[in-house]
């Protein structure tokens, strides 16, 4: 091969490449021009075998692939397999022995298994460091199935990380995250969603998390997708799931799905999100401090019928990572319903309302199947627990809605009193100095001197009168009366 067709030449005369002492150089085919290539160097034994050893036993590719954005489910995390292929080290992705990574020729590549060691797959980086994570040159990822015409298109975002970066990174995951959003559906499983804290063990590379009140129920990456299913005696079972290759379950992108049990399918859910960090304390801390049911709510014919509208204050604990509420008086239906001291809180099943011992014995008296973070955001209908049939029985128009501030709860009467307080005051008798009866509310009070004073201007003369009146009057309230307020209630009417 003449040196014009070359790539790399070294204008050297040693017998051994590793052994050149010289400036490295290259060129492009189209270029005329020799470009020196100073940290280019030929290395071979001892040397060689150190090198490689040092390839980082775990590593991760990732990074958004815009340009395709179904095969960034072919990224994630990996681990090195002891097998070299070509002579660099070699990976396979955690969880999915289907997906691995190798250097052949002049690139590294992703790719399925059984294409391993060829110059084929998902992702290529022309390239040809001795570690997938010290490459300097452009990821790209192939759009076309044709082998034939491969299409590749660069990836500015995609990287690969290992050691101190990849560490920092997988510490960084949030301690809590929630799957949030609606899943009223009688084919879906209730426990889908939820507040998950992380679990002090990592699987297959990522971090995973438990849901709050129900230990059972994981929330993983299983090497192909994130997922939410149950764990019992090491058998995952994935009912919701999204073929995303995140580090963090809150930096999925691609749709969430779950699966449904009649179509035996899975049906993608867009309105159902992960969220985790300064994003979930801020959504948290925007709880409403007060929260009410709007609009009175008939039950279907023979079930229970919702008359009053309950008024619910958020206490100072959350509950399974939520806000919780507790009602300042009670709903009134057929037969209570909602008592007051009863809680409103989140459970595995989404947002419910019952007795405080109901937390522990899952006892509710009103549901949404729903893992909104603040129960005003609820969408999914509200339903009541109909103990004779055993059913849910769906309400039609009932919601909460957050209220800023409540006026104090009264008593019928004491809510009338103060609407009419608000009008003009009606000419009526006074009260006397005795003590105000609770149960109303007073509209307006005058001082002692402000009677006697009009009572003096309202005195009769009662020698005036005739002796008729005047003998009847005397003979019924000592002479040393000499007034009466007429503003007084008269006692004997």
């Amino acid at each position: 091969m003449s040196m014009k067709q070359s790539f790399l030449h070294a204008p050297s005369d040693a017998l051994q490449p590793d052994k050149v002492q010289c400036q490295w150089k290259m060129k492009h085919v189209s270029d005329t021009k020799w470009v020196p290539t100073p940290g280019l160097s030929c290395i071979c034994g001892e040397t060689l075998n150190a090198a490689l050893s040092a390839a980082p036993a775990t590593i991760a590719l990732t990074g958004a692939t815009p340009q395709d954005p179904h095969k960034s489910a072919r990224l994630g995390v990996f681990t090195r397999r002891t097998e070299d292929v070509n002579g660099l080290p070699s990976y396979v992705r955690g969880g999915d022995v289907n997906i691995m990574l190798w250097h052949c020729g002049r690139c590294w590549y992703v790719g399925i298994a059984k294409s391993v060691g060829l110059s084929t797959g998902f992702f290529a980086c022309y390239d040809g460091s001795l570690r997938p994570d010290k490459v300097q040159c452009q990821w790209h990822v192939c759009k076309t199935q044709d082998t034939e015409h491969l299409d590749w298109v660069s990836v500015p975002g995609l990287s690969c990380i290992s050691e101190d970066a990849l560490a920092a990174v997988l510490a960084a995951a949030p301690a809590t995250v929630v799957l949030t959003g609606s899943t009223f559906n009688s084919t879906l499983p209730e426990c889908w969603g939820g507040c998950f804290a992380r679990c002090s063990e990592d699987v297959n590379g990522w971090p995973s998390y438990v849901l709050r009140g129900d230990e059972h129920i994981k929330l993983r990456h299983d090497g192909c997708f994130w997922g939410v299913g149950t764990e019992m005696s090491g058998h995952y079972e994935c009912f919701v799931k999204s073929p995303d290759s995140a580090l963090h379950p809150d930096k999925v992108e691609m749709c969430w799905n779950t699966w449904d049990a009649r179509d035996d399918k899975w049906v993608p859910m867009p309105g159902l999100s992960c969220i985790g960090g300064e994003v979930l304390a801020t959504a948290l801390s925007a709880a409403p401090a007060f929260v009410e049911f709007a609009n009175a709510t008939d039950c279907d014919s023979g079930s229970r019928r919702v008359s009053d509208v309950p008024r619910f204050a958020r206490r100072s604990t959350d509950v399974n990572g939520y806000p919780s509420y507790v009602a300042e008086h009670g709903m009134r239906v057929r037969h209570r319903t909602v008592q007051q001291g009863d809680i409103l809180w989140h459970e595995t099943c989404g947002w419910v309302i019952g007795p405080y011992t109901s937390m522990v014995q899952k006892n509710y008296i009103v549901c949404a199947r729903d893992h909104a973070l603040h129960p005003d955001k609820v969408t999914a209908p509200w339903m009541v627990w109909n103990g004779k049939n055993h059913a849910w029985i769906r309400l039609t128009s009932r919601k909460f809605n957050a209220v800023a501030a409540l006026p104090p709860v009264l008593p019928p009467l004491a809510a009338a009193l103060q609407t009419v307080s608000s009008a003009p005051p009606l000419p009526s008798p006074q009260d006397d100095d005795d003590d105000d009866d609770d149960d109303v509310v007073v509209v307006g009070v005058r001082t002692r001197e402000e009677r006697d004073a009009e009572g003096r201007l309202n005195a009769i003369d009662l020698d005036a009168q005739p002796d008729c009146k005047r003998t009847k009057t005397e003979n019924a309230a000592p002479s040393s009366v000499a007034s009466l307020s007429t503003s007084a209630t008269p006692s004997g009417t």
